[in-house]
């Protein structure tokens, strides 16, 4: 249909989500929030059927709510395979109309939320000129997370160099005189003939006047708006930004792999709906007998998930069944807590958790070199993962070095707070490392000490990687090391670079060091085995380490490139597009941590 656009679960989660621009046939459009873009399909039939069941989401924010991710459903699963599942908004409103006007014949801007059509030649949206697009390509953000309109009419008449005292015009659409740069393109008020450039603009900061346009009521064929009394306070400036610049809406996300520990009957069963609370309730009051422990259950609880902690009691025993459940309400476990628990998982080598979702075969062993220490390359046959959104922030221009705020884009339902997910299967490759080793390689290098320092510009970035570990010299190392194996191994496993998502490990005693390549995708059969390939195939991981290596050692950027060096005020050291940065999908850092020089530097 040619109202609709098709969107893959994984895209939604991982590229776009609440907040987000994207380009239709029928021009730029904001998805709005999960209630306003669901609808009255937002609610617990939806919500409970597609829900993903696993709890350590909800551990990781720990914010004091009951967190739950579902999956957005396909339109063949709701049935709606000819209708639009998740509504969107026209954003922005501001159009410009190519057609000559005036006696200068230049085109104009207006505002489509008081213009269905052009003020002066009314012609809808300027078509008739071939143009597909309207829509004018300039917004405003903040770095509180909103997004709004360029104010067009402050920006002409408060930085024009001429001033004609008060000007009676509606600012409801201006001259656009067009040229080759921000500095020779001139917006004029039609009335008093005030003037400025897109330079002057872009330069200059707005009053934010707090909008979240994705919080806005979906009206069907015409923009969103909330009157500015709605809108939250905010006292930022608004930066005037292109529509569809990378660093406009940066989404923030978290993915888990599922362990042998959490593929497993035990875990399937405590995750079930209502099946947490429910269990701790009873061993709050009957903890120590497992007889009066079953009989509250069995009075509080539905009969299926009742038969399935009754089961699970049968096989794992009840002070194990205790200990797994106060393992998982455990308050205090973190991200870096499961990523530890991955990383050793992964290293055991040659296992098949109970449910079979994650299989490791036999490593095989890689010599090392000039650059690289001895290290075991692991075929990862089977993998599942699991992926949430939890919100997103926006990086317009700005003196502040500071990390914006995260916008949380959860919506409640009753006593929950739901994010959208996906789960994914799919196949990987994984190499250990002792740090050890890798330390022994890079101290001598000139690169190390600026890695060494913990005073630099990285303390102030929000992840929730911890700095013991990302302001590592090792983990700079196996990160570099990572992006050039992306490029590399893309080239004979069947995958494309953007496709291959990497992991970073360091253990927590700072011991061993890996790198996990994977390729996941919603739905039952995952991956094809092209990774698994390479990695049992030790001619061809030797020639793809090779290559890897040449991609660090030359560079077409060399020599500017080689000669950047990490300081406090950097994040990398000599990395860019064309060495070392990879596709955003690719790397959870934020192509932050990296430098050639710290592997084949001097």
């Amino acid at each position: 249909m040619e109202n609709m656009q098709n969107f893959r679960r994984s895209q939604f989660v991982l590229t776009y989500g609440p907040g987000s621009i994207i380009e239709t046939k029928k021009g730029p459009r904001i998805i709005p929030s999960l209630k306003n873009g669901l609808g009255l399909e937002f609610g617990g039939p939806l919500l409970e059927k597609n829900e993903i069941l696993d709890s350590r989401i909800g551990s990781i924010l720990n914010n004091g709510e009951s967190i739950r991710v579902f999956e957005i459903p396909s339109n063949s699963r709701m049935g709606k395979s000819e209708k639009p599942l998740y509504i969107t908004n026209k954003f922005p409103a501001w159009k410009i109309c190519y057609k000559p006007h005036g006696s200068n014949g230049h085109p104009i801007i207006y505002d489509g939320r008081k213009h269905e059509k052009c003020p002066l030649c009314r012609e809808k949206d300027g078509l008739n000129t071939g143009k597909d697009d309207p829509s004018i390509r300039f917004i405003t953000a903040c770095r509180n997370g909103h997004l709004d309109e360029v104010p067009w009419g402050d920006a002409v008449h408060n930085l024009s160099k001429i001033k004609k005292g008060k000007c009676n015009h509606d600012n409801s659409y201006f001259t656009w005189i067009a040229g080759n740069t921000f500095s020779t393109i001139f917006i004029r008020c039609p009335i008093c003939g005030a003037e400025t450039n897109m330079e002057s603009i872009y330069q200059a900061g707005f009053k934010c006047k707090g909008r979240k346009p994705e919080n806005e009521w979906v009206r069907k064929g015409k923009p969103s708006y909330v009157a500015d009394a709605m809108h939250e306070y905010c006292n930022g400036r608004a930066k005037v930004m292109q529509r569809q610049s990378s660093s406009l809406r940066i989404p923030e996300t978290i993915t888990l792999l599922t362990i042998p520990v959490y593929d497993q009957a035990i875990y399937r069963v405590l995750n079930g709906p209502g099946v947490l609370s429910n269990v701790g309730m009873a061993l709050e009051d009957h903890g120590s007998d497992k007889e009066d422990f079953l009989n509250f259950l069995g009075r509080h609880m539905k009969n299926k998930p009742f038969q399935g902690v009754k089961k699970c009691i049968e096989e794992y025993k009840f002070e194990e069944f205790k200990n797994f459940y106060y393992k998982l309400n455990n308050p205090d476990i973190s991200f870096m807590d499961y990523m530890y628990e991955e990383f050793e998982a992964l290293s055991i080598g040659s296992c098949e958790s109970e449910d079979g979702n994650f299989m490791v075969g036999k490593p095989v062993d890689i010599s090392g070199n000039e650059y690289l220490p001895d290290f075991q390359v692991y075929p990862v046959e089977k993998i599942k993962t699991v992926t949430a959104q939890t919100g997103y922030y926006r990086m317009p221009y700005s003196k502040d070095d500071t990390m914006p705020p995260i916008v949380d884009i959860g919506q409640n339902y009753e006593d929950d707070r739901w994010y959208p997910g996906f789960v994914g299967i799919g196949e990987g490759i994984f190499l250990r490392y002792n740090l050890s080793d890798i330390l022994e390689k890079i101290a001598c290098k000139k690169a190390y000490p600026a890695w060494k320092s913990k005073t630099n510009v990285s303390e102030m970035i929000n992840t929730r990687w911890t700095k013991n570990v990302t302001n590592n010299p090792a983990f700079v190392w196996l990160h570099t090391l990572s992006h050039s194996l992306i490029k590399s191994i893309a080239l004979y496993s069947g995958y494309s670079a953007a496709s291959i998502q990497e992991r970073v490990y360091l253990n927590g005693n700072l011991t061993g060091g890996g790198i996990l390549l994977y390729v996941t995708m919603p739905g039952e059969d995952g991956g094809m085995g092209g990774l698994v390939s390479v990695a049992k195939n030790k001619p061809l991981l030797n020639k793809i380490f090779e290559l890897a290596l040449d991609n660090l050692i030359f560079c077409s950027n060399d020599p500017l490139c080689s000669k950047e060096v990490k300081n406090e005020n950097r994040v990398n050291g000599a990395a860019c597009h064309s060495c070392l940065l990879v596709s955003e999908t690719s790397c959870e850092h934020r192509n932050m941590w990296l430098d050639r020089n710290i592997v084949m530097g001097e």
